[in-house]
């Protein structure tokens, strides 16, 4: 999951409660509230990561996947 932290490192994310990343072929994007709550949502994901669904958080650089499937 290598590909998620570079990601959110490179937009300067810091900080996520709970977060979804979608990597289907009919839906692709980032989707997260971060530290103040705070709804962010991106219409792109990490250049290389496999097809699935993704729930995460991340904090002090360390990512938590919660759960995904594909």
């Amino acid at each position: 999951m290598k590909y998620i932290t570079n990601y959110l490192d490179r937009l300067g994310v810091r900080q996520v409660m709970l977060g979804v990343l979608l990597n289907t072929n009919d839906c692709v994007g980032v989707r997260f509230w971060n530290e103040s709550g705070d709804h962010i949502s991106i219409d792109e994901v990490p250049i290389g990561l496999e097809e699935g669904v993704f729930f995460f958080s991340y904090r002090d650089g360390r990512l938590t996947i919660i759960d995904s499937n594909f």
